[in-house]
């Protein structure tokens, strides 16, 4: 197919623009970065003598859910507890001249735009003081708990012990609770620590137990195969009473999202390297049929498995059946590798620990590793706001905004339930929903990625051809979008299976969230872009570890059998790739995206996204209470009416694919700010 969109011209950070600003500003940029006065490096928030018996209350911290009527008894005192973590804050001036410096991150005004910092210089430059984590560590120890690692950012400590010496230590008492027919573990109330220690603890983390979900779903499909004893199947969509569902490979999301003529300039993610977190390994065979059969370049990912973390042990094979979290790391890699060929990919796990997130140990540990692992970093996973306290939001954003000033690209999948983020994804809703968005997508420091739904069904032929040229490409070019939303699985049956979104209760509007379509200040809005994610029109994939007939896409018996992917969990990774195609382009790290993707959409000329709108969606009478692509409302368990109303797309900005999705072509020929323009106030 012929390269589509605005030709690209690959750029480097020393382009004339670039390069005349940072030689003029050389030596401020040395004093800025390097010659912070001392007073300003060792300012201690630990002024006075730290007292295990003068306690304060850490707000913030209890699970909403730990309620007396779910409890079911206490957590036996020799119960090991590891991977508890301590996150620190700073002072408000070193948080102000943190925040600001990451603006200047992102402004190519500033002698800073571009200026990473290594995990080892942020925690010089901006951790809290080593007397300040010393004295933190003294009382964890005192107490009778083990200080594990402290983070090279100085903004986190990892420590362990048994629950009695925790219960004591935090003036607390862990219990169990039951909810929605999982055991959990919780504080009865919110933890105590030293008065003293208050102004450089921010929050506990590991005091209870939710486990972050993945989000995806899966199918299986078989077409015919191509000649007698042929790996290759004949086609790759399947239609059934005239409805056709087109299942698209690599080279179809290049035509769809103008990524052709980016590849055509020999930009491909060489170069870059893409950190998968998860709680998995995958089955390497998988992921060597799918580049096969794609026309990519086979390779597996890296494992890593940190050293605080616990390994996952091998992945199910042919004649296992893969765990939800290998599912989940099967498609983020496929998704990624997809979009970024050229690219190494590092799959980063640890299975979860006595309750603590094996994810969180494995983000930690691409976010915190000197040098840094990855320039991108993808995250599947996540829960509702609604069941997670401030600590967690807190954990993240700390993290993330790390992160950003090492220069790493954060992508969180939205989730797949709408806007009731609680209900289980893919199947039945409950009788009673609440609105509720991704606590992890809650940073500002991350890109939050929802779902989209092609408007082909009434016109496929116009979109799709009925015959496969070459790499399986079957999409004719762009597909117009709607809202990820199908109410009715293939049974018929109500499920919770739309782009997830909305604002957040707990982080504050971001100053670059405005424009067209943003509803407010009320709080952090998401998601802020969206791909396509609906299985009308699933991602290939191969995955062996099925019940049979394996998706394993081996022919057998004559018939061709592979595994289909959708979710916001498809969605999120492609945005990764596209941000490796960025880097490479510009060879150099981008950080956080948002403030950018922000500001080109304020100029519509550029034609960087494709708006979702009531009417590119192509559904006529959109209403909010009846679920449909131009929402992210949820069906009730009964039927299509009496669910949660949602957030409707709207032009510009929604709650339900954020900005639009992206044009990958027109992104890259406008991603380099004017230098001549003015800064953004900060």
């Amino acid at each position: 197919m012929a390269a589509r969109g605005a030709s690209i011209r690959r750029v480097t950070f020393g382009a004339t623009a670039f390069r005349e600003l940072a030689f003029a500003a050389a030596f401020f940029v040395f004093f800025c970065i390097f010659a912070i006065p001392s007073h300003a490096q060792t300012s201690d928030l630990v002024t006075v003598t730290v007292d295990p018996e003068t306690r304060v209350v850490l707000r913030g911290q209890h699970a909403p859910w730990a309620k007396a009527q779910n409890s079911q008894g206490a957590v036996p005192g020799d119960t090991m507890l590891g991977h508890l973590m301590l996150v620190l804050k700073r002072s408000p001036q070193r948080q102000k001249a943190f925040e600001q410096f990451l603006q200047q991150q992102q402004d190519p005004a500033s002698p800073n735009y571009h200026r990473w910092l290594t995990p080892s210089q942020m925690g010089k430059r901006f951790g809290v003081s080593q007397r300040d984590v010393d004295a933190v560590s003294e009382w964890l120890r005192d107490q009778g708990l083990r200080v594990d690692s402290v983070a090279n950012s100085r903004m986190m400590i990892d420590f362990s012990g048994n629950a009695s010496v925790v219960d004591a230590a935090f003036a607390i008492k862990l219990r169990y609770y039951q909810v929605g027919g999982e055991q959990r573990m919780a504080t009865a109330t919110d933890p105590q620590i030293p008065a003293a220690l208050a102004g450089v603890i921010q929050s506990v983390s590991g005091l209870y137990t939710t486990k972050d979900r993945p989000h995806y779903g899966a199918g299986r499909a078989q077409v015919p195969a191509q000649g007698a004893g042929s790996v290759l199947p004949a086609a790759m969509f399947n239609c059934s009473g005239g409805d056709c569902n087109y299942f698209i490979f690599p080279a179809d999301f290049a035509a769809i999202y103008d990524l052709n003529s980016i590849y055509d300039q020999g930009i491909d993610g060489t170069g870059q390297t893409i950190a998968i977190i998860g709680r998995a390994r995958v089955y390497n065979p998988d992921i060597e049929n799918f580049e096969s059969l794609s026309g990519l370049e086979v390779k597996v990912p890296t494992v890593i498995v940190p050293p605080l973390g616990e390994d996952p042990g091998p992945a199910a094979g042919t004649g296992g059946i893969a765990s939800n979290d290998q599912v989940e790391a099967t498609l983020d890699v496929m998704r990624a590798t997809s979009v970024a060929p050229g690219a190494d990919i590092d799959l980063i796990v640890s299975t979860d620990d006595n309750g603590e997130s094996g994810l969180r140990i494995a983000a930690a540990y691409a976010v915190d590793t000197d040098p840094i692992p990855a320039q991108i970093m993808n995250i599947s996973f996540g829960a509702c706001e609604a069941d997670r306290s401030k600590s967690d939001v807190q954990f993240w954003d700390s993290l993330f905004s790390q992160a950003a000033g090492e220069g790493i690209s954060v992508v969180v999948a939205s989730g797949d339930s709408g806007a009731a983020g609680c209900d289980r994804y893919f199947e039945t809703p409950p009788e009673k929903q609440i609105a509720s968005p991704n606590y992890i997508c809650a940073s500002s420091y991350a890109t939050c990625v929802g779902g989209t739904e092609f408007a082909d069904a009434a016109e496929p032929t116009a979109y799709w051809s009925q015959s496969n040229g070459k790499g399986y490409e079957s999409a004719l070019g762009y597909i117009p979008e709607g809202a990820f939303n199908e109410p009715f699985d293939y049974r018929g049956v109500p499920q919770a299976a739309s782009s997830g979104g909305g604002v957040s209760s707990y982080k504050a509007t971001p100053h670059w969230q405005t424009g067209t379509g943003v509803p407010g200040s009320e709080g952090r809005y998401t998601p802020d872009i969206a791909f396509s994610a609906s299985s009308h029109d699933g991602y290939f994939g191969c995955l062996a570890a099925t019940p049979p007939p394996s998706g394993s896409c081996v022919v057998q018996n004559g018939s061709f059998s592979f595994e289909y992917f959708f979710g916001t969990s498809a969605a999120a990774p492609d945005m990764a790739g596209i941000a490796a195609l960025l880097n490479e382009n510009f060879q150099l790290a981008q950080g956080a995206l948002n403030p950018r993707l922000y500001q080109l959409a304020a100029n519509p000329a550029n034609a960087v996204f494709h708006d979702v709108t009531a009417a590119s969606s192509g559904v006529s009478g959109c209403v909010v209470t009846k679920p449909s692509m131009c929402n992210n409302s949820t069906p009730s368990p009964k039927g299509l009416g009496g669910g949660l109303s949602g957030y409707l797309v709207t032009p510009g900005f929604d709650e339900v694919t954020g900005l639009g999705s992206i044009d990958g072509a027109n992104l890259l020929a406008n991603w380099a700010p004017d230098v001549t323009a003015p800064s953004n106030p900060h």
